[in-house]
C-alpha cells in the first residue's frame, strides 16, 4: 500500500512539474519557445538528473533546460571529473547536452541572498529593486530594478561585481489574487 501510494504521489508531482511549458525543478530552468507535447520520460530524466547533481556535484550544479521537441536535457555545470559520465550512465534515451557555467548553482544562491538581504539599503539609497534570482544558465544572477541608468548600474556593479550579475529595468506586477496583489497602491 504504501509503494503504491508513493508511485501515486510521484505520478501526480511529475503530472504537474510537465503541466507547465519547462518544469521548473525547484532551479532554474530556461524556458522553452516550443508547442511540443510534455514528455513525461525527459521530466523525469530532468529530476534524475538533478538529484545526481545537487548530491554528487553541488559545487558544479548550475541549471538545467528541457527541450521538449527535440527530447533534449541541456545541463549546466561547472566542468568537474566524471560529472558528465555519470549522467550519461544514469540517463538515457535522452539527448544529453552539456554546457558550461560559470557560477554553481549554491553560489548564485547565496549572491541572491546577499543581494536579497542588502534590498533596504538599495532602497535609502535611491534603487529599487524588482526581483532577483540565478540565470539558470550559470552565468550570474538577474537584478531587475524598478529605474535603470548608468549611475545605479555603476552601484550595482561595484558592490557585487561585473561578471557575476545581468542588470534589467522592468517592474513585477503582482497576479490578481495573490496575497501582493493591491490594485490601489501606487506602485
Amino acid at each position: 500500500m504504501r509503494t503504491m501510494l508513493a508511485v501515486l504521489a510521484l505520478s501526480a508531482l511529475l503530472a504537474a512539474c510537465s503541466s507547465a511549458r519547462t518544469a521548473e525543478l525547484n532551479s532554474p530552468v530556461s524556458p522553452t519557445t516550443t508547442d511540443a507535447p510534455q514528455d513525461m520520460e525527459l521530466t523525469a530524466a530532468a529530476h534524475k538528473a538533478r538529484s545526481v547533481l545537487e548530491t554528487q556535484y553541488p559545487q558544479q550544479f548550475a541549471g538545467l533546460a528541457l527541450d521538449h521537441e527535440h527530447r533534449q536535457l541541456t545541463i549546466y555545470r561547472i566542468p568537474a571529473d566524471g560529472l558528465d559520465a555519470a549522467l550519461q550512465n544514469e540517463i538515457k534515451g535522452i539527448t544529453l547536452v552539456f554546457k558550461d557555467a560559470k557560477m554553481a548553482l549554491l553560489d548564485a544562491r547565496k549572491l541572491t541572498e546577499r543581494v536579497t538581504q542588502d534590498m533596504p539599503y538599495w532602497r535609502a539609497h535611491g534603487v529599487e529593486i524588482s526581483s532577483v534570482g540565478p540565470r539558470s544558465d550559470g552565468t550570474g544572477v538577474d537584478i531587475m530594478v524598478a529605474k535603470l541608468n548608468a549611475e545605479t548600474e555603476q552601484k550595482l556593479v561595484d558592490r557585487y561585481g561585473r561578471e557575476a550579475i545581468h542588470i534589467s529595468e522592468g517592474t513585477i506586477v503582482p497576479i490578481p489574487g495573490t496575497e501582493r496583489y493591491n490594485p490601489t497602491s501606487s506602485k
